[in-house]
């Protein structure tokens, strides 16, 4: 009998074994601030870290578990950026690292790579790794090129240098995927996850149009992607927002997976690409997960299983990260609810 993480890798590849993966996120703050500790407090401690977030799934039950929180800003504090740490959310990025191309020159993805704050990240997805026995599918989340340039230079800044300054913008691009791709195989070959989970949330329609995103995130996502899938391994890819307009663009760039936020419709999103990739989604994080109640958590994951079960490789999922306040029995209700509906209970 299939163990849940060979039916999610199978759910990935769209075939059907009558079982719905799900998954909560948690790539972010909420296993650590519901555990009454700090992501600072935690930085060079990988055991604890590992059992921190082998603890909180174990409780929640999800199939999917993400691991690699705090990298984005752990990669920039890495490379010299400041980075202010929040005990109640993730940390947050003070100041961009590139204000011009002399700047650009003197990062080095090498020395990033080997910085002790990555590291921990590389050391607690091995100890998570072991923990899980191998029972469940653990990511490394992290960002794809073209948000971690807008990190790095400021998305203003970056969105006006499209028109002014394009040949800056390639290189930035060029510098920021050797970091994504880097990063991720790093996590793959010495910290033993199973795949990666990379978020664009830069890339959103409503943040770009469809014509940048094929000329700015499509060429560069895909080179990640690429060096991803040379190591065997699936990739999930989530982006915020309203990305309608070009979902028939992402069977291309070669991952397994697309996650969706809440403002694109399951449905349309799986008679367009559910055919070629298996789609992920979408509960409403905020008004349902957050602040609503168990009934209504209920009520709406199952309205979204029912649409995305038309057809094989759904994977349930909320819209987006979840806030640190969410209640875990919302979670829990979340979770139950495909456990429930993947036995027929409805």
């Amino acid at each position: 009998m299939l163990n849940t993480k060979e039916m999610t890798l199978k759910t990935f590849k769209r075939e059907n074994t009558g079982y719905v993966p799900v998954g909560v996120f948690l790539g972010g703050s909420w296993p650590i601030i519901n555990s009454g500790l700090t992501l600072e407090g935690l930085i060079g401690k990988s055991k604890e870290t590992a059992n921190v977030f082998y603890e909180v799934n174990k409780r929640l039950n999800a199939d999917i578990v993400m691991v690699g929180t705090g990298s984005t800003a752990l990669l920039i504090k890495a490379l010299g950026g400041e980075v202010k740490f929040d005990n109640k959310g993730a940390p947050q990025i003070i100041s961009e690292l590139i204000k011009t191309e002399a700047d650009l020159s003197r990062l080095s993805v090498d020395s990033a790579l080997k910085n002790q704050s990555v590291r921990w990240l590389v050391e607690t997805a091995k100890e998570l790794v072991d923990l899980s026995e191998d029972k469940q599918l653990i990511l490394a989340s992290g960002r794809a090129p073209f948000t971690l340039a807008t990190q790095l230079f400021g998305l203003e800044k970056f969105s006006k240098a499209i028109y002014k300054n394009p040949r800056l913008v390639h290189k930035i691009l060029e510098f920021t995927t050797a970091l994504s791709l880097g990063y991720f195989k790093l996590m793959i070959e010495e910290g033993n996850v199973d795949g990666a989970f990379i978020a664009d949330p830069s890339a959103s329609g409503d943040v770009i149009s469809k014509k940048h995103f094929e000329q700015l995130v499509l060429p560069y996502f895909k080179k990640v992607v690429r060096g991803i899938k040379e190591l065997d391994k699936p990739v999930m890819l989530h982006i915020c927002g309203d990305i309608t307009d070009r979902l028939e663009l992402f069977p291309d760039t070669g991952i397994d997976s697309l996650s969706i936020d809440t403002k694109v419709d399951v449905a349309k999103a799986m008679a367009i690409i559910g055919d070629k990739i298996s789609v992920a989604g979408n509960v409403d994080p905020v008004d349902v997960l957050e602040f609503g109640t168990k009934d209504e958590v209920w009520r709406s994951t199952a309205r979204c299983l029912k649409k995305g079960t038309e057809k094989t490789g759904f994977i349930l999922f909320p819209g987006c990260d979840l806030a640190g306040n969410v209640p875990e029995e919302n979670i829990r209700e979340f979770v139950e609810t495909a456990h429930k509906w993947k036995q027929k209970e409805f």
